[in-house]
């Protein structure tokens, strides 16, 4: 879906003071002024003569590419300036998801390799100077350079900004030429803070790799690195000069490599390399593709274990981790192993991310050519080092596919990738072939045998007769190995195929839970399980369905179940007892239409008890509905958070692809749809997006006390900071837009270009509290708002285009979330007005 986002104004200065020169000649001289015919050259001289956020455009006659061949060094850039190659007729942005690039650059820097060193395609120590849309080739010392001069020396001052969407050591049409290629470098004597890709698909880099580097950070440089391809030509293939590696990281350079969105770093010998000096490099989140060493601690090659990892240097040499199994499932990978620890009585969290490639590498520790995933362990000193982690939700891998992981701590030290490890292949299944509570062919029998096995199982259902079959276990059942119950292996069992809102899954398994007494689990789990295709009913009061608090139950999952109701989705009796409580990570759900659970008649649906670091998701399930979506199955609360101790992190209920949400209906309890509380802990980063109606109380309750209202400068907190809600001016149909949205976001003093996530929602009416709710999900934009107390309050407004129809009169709700996750209460709703409404508050 695309969105036309319209930003009155991002930077915290106003509109006014600012200057727009465009570059209109392809020479490469300088007259002095831009009155006339205006040379980039001259454009730079002009905007370094201001103090303001300047914006150098070009509308250069010609159909392009349009190439400035540069005689001698550019300005130094030393004040904030957007240099947009995008601005150029003919230009376009990237759309490309995946491992290529279909950006049109129109705007090419070359040198021609013809200047001498140093010989530097755009100097930087200014703030705030941005550079989209260029190609930049020919020069023989850096393609760019943030906190170095044009001399080659470091800036006196700071220098940082964004560096988006170029071809840097490519020509326009994807190609590199014969010469070495220079490298990015950010030099961080002066303070260099640079943001290199993003997120977003406009913002990938290309970037070339020749006979050094791509890219070289030192000093106190700090830079965020995400989404580029790096060794790679626009269309994906290989364009490295071996030998070349990737990103090479000096002593004090901090930097954060592919955490928000992965980089391709590939056909390289080395991906990145950590000197001695730097430390808290996250490394962790990329693919290395045909990389011999996909992280490299010293620039040494491997780098062994050391026992209590006592050692120090580059990212205080983290330890890798050794894998001892690694066995494929059926959408799924169990992999186990150990990870040594410094010695201590305290509990230290890490993550652990994996990779898969056809073989390994000439190292034995890489390549690493397919993410995986990650996942956040607890280990404790000594004899429990051990981790066992199921994979969830990927495609089958062949027996033989080599696997490598990496470790990092919570001081962001990623260590180097671990030896390879080949996959094997899962045990038959242990099938249940009678509904009896114990003895040979039970399901309690089953769960026995696999208690009794380290490695992964599998129990499947063949019992005679069209079932539903009921079984009822008393007590419960208690998982203590890796297992998967995957109740759709019983003939006649289905799992749901429509794409969202409804539930076509035929349950053939059903627990009838009411011989569980006091608070009590059906499934009482302490090792990672995957709970399929089963119906849990008759919940007492206080029991639960599905439980797990230990860590070492991380990574459970529970998916295409219905929770609370009998198979046809029917509930007997007032709600009652509990559905699932995760007091560790886990899953519920997914984006996948088998994964979607029912939850009727409970009394919590889904209850997370988290005391630190969890990352758990909730998403595309039906909370509180029949299984067509249409009839009501009330819980008393749909989704309830609380931080018991310490800090809540990355939890994501619901979120802004419509197969994300979660349809939150017809909850009774004060708690309403999604509630959150904390006690002595805290909460941040808990992202929230579903489909919110009918709904006793609010849809989102930030500390489950009812509305909680905005404060100046969003300076208070509580469970998500009590995240700002935006305040809604207008919504408005506009020809040949959609739905235009208006409003203001008040944020914290001192921001600039802070950015936040805007998700719409659509009622038929406002919801009685005036807050409360958003029954269709429209759509999201990320805006960039600045707040800084010397300039106008309008830096805090809006508008959105959402490419939607709306008929006058609905409701229109609004949520905010900031970067760190962290979601709003719903916004006050305001009505679509017609299309010849007077727009009002300044925004004609």
């Amino acid at each position: 879906m695309l969105y036309r986002l319209i930003l009155l104004l991002v930077m915290g200065l106003p509109s006014a003071s600012a200057n727009t020169f465009n570059v209109t000649s392809l020479a490469d001289t300088s007259s002095g002024s831009c009155a006339a015919a205006c040379t980039l050259r001259d454009a730079i001289i002009a905007a370094n003569a201001t103090p303001a956020a300047d914006v150098i455009r070009f509308v250069i006659p010609g159909d392009g590419p349009l190439r400035i061949i540069v005689t001698s060094n550019l300005p130094t850039i030393t004040q904030p300036v957007t240099i947009d190659g995008y601005s150029q007729p003919g230009a376009l942005e990237n759309t490309l998801p995946g491992d290529a690039s279909n950006a049109v650059i129109r705007i090419w820097l070359d040198a021609a390799n013809n200047l001498a060193e140093p010989s530097i395609g755009l100097a930087v120590c200014g703030s705030n100077v941005f550079i989209r849309g260029l190609a930049i080739t020919g020069f023989r010392t850096h393609t760019l350079a943030y906190g170095t001069t044009d001399t080659g020396s470091a800036c006196a001052g700071t220098a940082g900004g964004d560096v988006t969407g170029n071809f840097l050591g490519f020509n326009p049409l994807g190609r590199q030429g014969g010469q070495a290629i220079p490298s990015t470098v950010v030099d961080g004597r002066g303070g260099a803070t640079l943001r290199v890709g993003g997120s977003a698909l406009s913002e990938r880099n290309v970037i070339a790799t020749g006979s050094s580097y791509a890219m070289e950070l030192s000093g106190n440089a700090t830079v965020q690195i995400d989404g580029n391809l790096i060794g790679t030509g626009p269309d994906g293939n290989q364009s490295a000069m071996a030998p070349s590696n990737g990103i090479l990281i000096a002593p004090t350079a901090a930097a954060s490599i592919g955490t928000q969105q992965a980089n391709l770093i590939a056909n390289l010998t080395t991906g990145i390399v950590v000197l001695a000096g730097s430390s808290g490099i996250n490394a962790a989140s990329n693919r290395f593709l045909n990389v011999s060493l996909p992280i490299d601690l010293g620039g040494d090659g491997v780098t062994g274990n050391d026992s209590d990892d006592a050692d120090t240097g580059p990212n205080n040499l983290q330890n890798f981790p050794v894998l001892s199994l690694a066995r494929r499932g059926a959408d799924s990978l169990l992999v186990q192993g150990t990870l040594d620890r410094p010695a201590g009585s305290s509990a230290l969290v890490y993550s652990i991310t994996f990779y898969a490639s056809a073989s390994c590498g000439p190292t034995g520790h890489g390549p690493a050519d397919r993410l995986l995933g990650s996942q956040l362990i607890t280990l404790a000193n000594g004899n429990n080092q051990t981790f066992s982690i199921s994979l969830n939700a990927i495609e089958p891998l062949g027996v033989g596919t080599a696997i490598v992981a990496v470790a990092t701590d919570s001081a962001d030290n990623s260590s180097e990738a671990s030896s390879c490890l080949a996959v094997t292949d899962s045990p038959a299944a242990l099938v249940v072939t009678n509904t009896a509570n114990s003895g040979a062919g039970s399901l309690a029998d089953a769960v026995a045998q696999a208690n009794a096995n380290a490695d992964a199982n599998v129990i499947a259902f063949n019992i005679p007769g069209a079932g539903p079959h009921t079984i009822s276990p008393s007590p419960g059942l208690r998982i203590e190995t890796p297992m998967l119950i995957d109740g759709y292996t019983q003939a006649g069992a289905t799992a749901n195929t429509l794409a969202r809102g409804a539930t076509n899954a035929q349950i053939r398994i059903e627990i009838d839970a009411s011989n569980i007494s006091g608070s009590l689990s059906a499934f009482f789990v302490t090792a990672p399980l995957t709970l399929r295709g089963v119906a849990i009913k008759e919940l007492p009061t206080n029991a639960k369905g599905v439980s797990w608090a230990s860590s070492s139950a991380a990574g459970s999952r529970v998916q295409g179940c219905f929770i609370g109701t009998d198979a046809s989705g029917n509930v007997t009796g007032a709600p009652a007892g509990d559905g699932v409580i995760m007091g560790t990570r886990g899953q519920i759900g997914g984006t996948l239409a088998d994964h979607r659970n029912l939850f009727g008649g409970l009394s919590n649906a889904v209850s997370l008890f988290l005391g630190g670091p969890s990352d758990s998701v909730v998403e595309g399930n039906l909370f509180g509905t029949t299984p067509d979506g249409l009839g009501a199955r009330a819980n008393v609360c749909a989704l309830a958070v609380s931080a018991a101790s310490g800090t809540l992190t990355g939890v994501r209920l619901g979120g802004f692809l419509p197969e994300e949400q979660n349809v939150v209906a017809n909850s009774t309890g004060s708690c309403g749809g999604v509630s959150t509380s904390q006690t002595t802990g805290s909460m941040v980063g808990a992202t929230i997006g579903n489909a919110s109606l009918s709904n006793s109380a609010l849809g989102i309750d930030l500390g489950s006390d009812g509305i909680s209202l905005n404060d100046a400068n969003d300076a208070d907190s509580g469970p998500n900071g009590l995240q700002n809600f935006p305040e809604l001016f207008l919504a408005q149909p506009v020809a040949g837009l959609g739905l235009r949205v208006s409003g203001q976001l008040d944020i914290p003093t001192f921001s600039v270009g802070t950015r936040y996530r805007l998700a719409f929602y659509e009622s038929v009416a406002c919801d009685p509290s005036g807050f409360g709710e958003g029954t269709i999900y429209l759509g999201s934009a990320d805006v960039a708002l600045s707040d800084l107390p010397t300039t106008s309050l309008l830096i805090e407004r809006f508008v959105v285009d959402l490419p939607v129809n709306t008929a006058p009169g609905r409701a229109i709700t609004a949520t905010a979330t900031a970067a760190d996750g962290s979601t709003s209460e719903f916004s006050r709703c305001t009505l679509v007005a017609s299309a010849d409404t007077v727009m009002k508050n300044g925004f004609e």
